[in-house]
């Protein structure tokens, strides 16, 4: 029996899980145990349905739970892609979670909540119809704003921004519902599918900026990013790993679904084109690429190492919009591509970072610095994870931004170039920022003795970076699912080979610059061992020229401490947050509104009878105006 061509036995099995370990949560060890055996299991199935290749794609199961009120779920090879990526790290981060949550499991269950969450971001991609989307939208949310909130300052601020952002990512989903109900009677995605092709430009309008709050929102798209740095910065460290790299993806699932399932490409053609792209298509993928400038630039200001991988990770998913919006066969399967990369390193970064913050209680990079010293594995996989971001060739990363890249190309969209090439640049200075303040440089005098990460944190970090590498070797890997789940869409994918991509107007061998990669290694390394090895010195030396410092003296000369001044100067008035004091506007409306609404519905009677009396004598002007009274 193929288990998950039944979705309810996959849900059953992590709702098991999920709930057990809510009711045990007392008992530290046997929440997380539960939680693990029923994650792996759930992995494992996926895993394993992924390697028969077998999906029956046009299966629909429907489950009753009101008169005339169904769930229906199902699951095609678009929808497993990122159901795996969701379902394969979980476990991953859960057996991570072991030691850095021993002590903290005791205020909140912290085990039960993940599972809760785990179960509803499966359900989002198994989903068939906008209800059932909904519902497990909300049970995917809801245990993460219960999550948020590690005791440091400004957590609570933190958890009211993502209840918010939240509450907007829901609104837009039911508006999507209302619209679809309304104009085909049902909300099926096949009904969602027909309301756009009979309705009016009004409606698919609407359809498209409602998408945008509902899944941008979730995905961490500016100008809806400005929760995700609170949030990533405040959450328990091990969950910001499932976070970013799990949860985000859920959020550009269902941008995938309003574009190239609900639209299509016939609909998007009809308008046009604008700069080589379909108007809505143009829209998306500048909107992308201004969120990949925004969060790398962003990113290399901060001194908090949480908020810059926050930042981080909200430019990289820029990229995947990017992808999304050029559309065709190439950029199409760079997206998809990148959503798999980014799964991976930045779950990797997430746990090498909180191996640091666990061991060191440290989470600023001006108070760290020489953890590679006492921290060597935590630092490679760190380091892998960094160049897969960075997209540097000796790991997988290069090839899903190539595939963006490439696709750009071919549509011939040239405004997109700087913006990505600046995008870019920032990627590698604030990925040096971190490597330096934190790992490189001089190791402080209180860290001196500290141990590395604990081997249940280490062999999740070094399973990832192992398949990031390996990956590198063999891109063409990971391109039989995008190919079939690109056919799901109705897309052919790119010609590829197992160590080989093709474009339209290049080709790119992983073997080729893996090869490249290591003998350029083995050279420098026979030319350092060439010439006569010098002494070995104490690490201040490096920072005195040479000159012997002063006995016995504790002085700090690792460069940290405002890092990227010059630069920060120079954009502050740039990126001065002006985009939260939008934000900020849009609440002190709001909060007026509601205001006002209490004021009104304060239990007054006559009040109500006023109001009542009001709302008539409006309906009634706006008939006489309109036609008369009948």
């Amino acid at each position: 029996m193929n288990l998950i061509n039944e979705p309810a036995t996959l849900l059953i099995i992590l709702g098991t899980g999920a709930g057990t370990a809510l009711l045990l949560w007392k008992v530290r060890w046997m929440a997380a145990l539960m939680s693990i055996i029923s994650s792996a299991i759930a992995a494992g199935v996926v895993i394993h349905t992924g390697l028969l290749g077998k999906i029956a794609s046009n299966e629909i199961w429907e489950f009753e739970i009101f008169n005339d009120l169904s769930l229906t779920l199902g699951t095609n090879w678009f929808s497993y892609l990122f159901l795996a990526s969701i379902a394969v790290l979980a476990p991953l981060v859960l057996i991570y979670s072991w030691e850095p949550m021993r002590t903290r499991q005791k205020d909140r269950p912290f085990y039960g909540l993940f599972m809760i969450s785990l179960v509803g971001a499966v359900g989002v991609t198994m989903a068939r119809d906008l209800l059932t989307l909904f519902l497990f939208w909300e049970l995917m949310t809801w245990p993460v704003i219960l999550l948020i909130g590690d005791g440091r300052p400004r957590s609570g601020k933190a958890m009211k921004l993502y209840f918010g952002f939240g509450m907007l990512s829901a609104s837009g989903i039911l508006g999507i519902l209302s619209i679809v109900s309304w104009s085909e009677g049902g909300v099926a995605y096949t009904d969602a599918v027909n309301a756009m092709a009979d309705g009016s430009t009004g409606i698919r309008i609407a359809m498209v900026l409602l998408g945008a709050m509902a899944f941008g929102t979730k995905a961490a798209l500016a100008p809806f990013h400005i929760w995700a740095p609170a949030a990533y910065g405040h959450t328990e460290d091990p969950f910001t790993a499932f976070f970013s790299g799990g949860l985000s993806k859920t959020g550009i699932y269902g941008a995938f679904l309003v574009v190239d399932v609900f639209i299509g490409t016939t609909i998007l053609i009809s308008y046009g084109s604008v700069n080589g792209l379909t108007p809505i298509g143009f829209f998306i993928a500048i909107t992308g690429a201004i969120t990949a400038l925004i969060g790398g630039i962003m990113a290399m200001m901060q001194d908090d190492a949480k908020k810059l991988l926050a930042y981080s990770s909200i430019s990289q998913l820029g990229y995947i919009f990017v992808g999304l919006g050029v559309g065709g066969s190439t950029a199409t399967a760079g997206a998809l591509y990148h959503v798999l990369n980014h799964t991976a390193f930045k779950a990797v970064l997430f746990m090498g970072l909180g191996a640091v913050i666990y061991r060191t209680g440290e989470y600023r990079l001006s108070k760290l610095g020489g953890m590679i010293h006492v921290m060597p594995l935590t630092f490679w996989c760190f380091l892998v994870g960094i160049f897969a971001a960075a997209a540097i060739p000796i790991t997988s990363g290069l090839a899903s931004k190539w595939l963006i890249y490439e696709g750009a190309l071919e549509k011939g969209v040239g405004i997109l170039v700087p913006i990505l090439f600046l995008a870019s640049a920032a990627a590698f200075l604030y990925s040096f920022r971190i490597l330096q303040g934190g790992f490189m440089g001089q190791l402080r005098d209180e860290f001196k003795d500290i141990k590395e990460a604990p081997i249940t944190m280490l062999i999740p970090m070094i399973i990832i970076m192992i398949a990031l590498i390996v990956v590198a070797f063999i891109p063409g890997l990971p391109m039989e699912l995008i190919s079939r789940a690109m056919a799901d869409i109705g897309m052919e994918a790119p010609e590829y080979s197992l160590i080989s991509l093709e474009s339209g107007v290049g080709s790119y061998s992983g073997l080729v610059v893996m090869l490249a990669v290591v003998a350029g290694f083995i050279t420098a390394v026979l030319m350092f061992f060439s010439r006569p090895l010098g002494r070995h010195i104490d690490l201040r030396d490096t920072f005195t020229a040479g000159e012997e410092p002063i006995p016995n003296m504790d002085k700090r000369y690792h460069y940290a401490w405002k890092f990227y001044a010059p630069y920060e100067r120079f954009l502050r008035p740039y990126f001065n947050n002006w985009i939260g004091k939008g934000w900020a506007k849009v609440y002190k409306v709001s909060s007026q509104v509601a205001r006002l609404h209490r004021s009104v519905m304060n239990g007054d009677m006559t009040g109500y009878i006023w109001l009542i009396f009001g709302a008539m004598v409006l309906v009634g002007m706006v008939l006489y105006r309109y036609g008369g009274w009948f």
